[in-house]
């Protein structure tokens, strides 16, 4: 009789278990689809400045959708500086997004000891080192006003972000 009342309590624990796994799972899958559900607001709201400083230099995909298209853009204007030059040492620009207005000219100042290159779009500028360049915002730039991220020494990978408005 002992045997059958362990295998009785041991079967009952077992299922027990397998229930309480069950509605674990089930707890967890709720919590996750409202987790997804209340992830519409803004992509980058909650994200400190020196995140959303990063996120400005992962520009969408043109495929993009728009409303990512959108959410990039204020993200973008809202971190850009206004300004009309842009330091560069050792390829870290300061300020690392700067707003100026579409045929602006600005200037970007090479601190270095070597030259740099300063690579938008198309084209390549050189900064001599310890020196400056003047650059026309939106001269051979094909899209006119936008976001234009550049690199610098051929890196691939942006390190900073012109924001040309009307």
């Amino acid at each position: 009789m002992e045997v059958v009342s362990n295998k009785i309590l041991i079967a009952l624990i077992g299922v027990l278990f397998i229930f309480s796994i069950g509605a674990s799972v089930a707890i967890y899958k709720y919590n996750s689809s409202k987790k997804s559900q209340s992830n519409s607001a803004p992509k980058y709201q909650d994200l400190r400045v020196e995140q959303k400083l990063t996120e400005a230099l992962k520009k969408p995909q043109e495929s993009a959708p728009k409303e990512e298209k959108q959410e990039y853009k204020e993200l973008v204007a809202e971190v850009a500086v206004e300004g009309s030059l842009i330091d560069i040492t050792g390829c870290n620009p300061d300020p690392l997004v700067m707003q100026i207005t579409n045929n602006g000219v600005f200037s970007v100042k090479n601190s270095d000891p070597n030259e740099h290159s300063f690579e938008i779009e198309d084209s390549v500028f050189t900064i001599p080192a310890s020196n400056q360049t003047a650059l026309t915002a939106g001269f051979g730039f094909k899209r006119g006003p936008g976001i234009y991220t550049y690199t610098c020494d051929g890196s691939g990978q942006p390190v900073g972000a012109l924001y040309i408005t009307e």
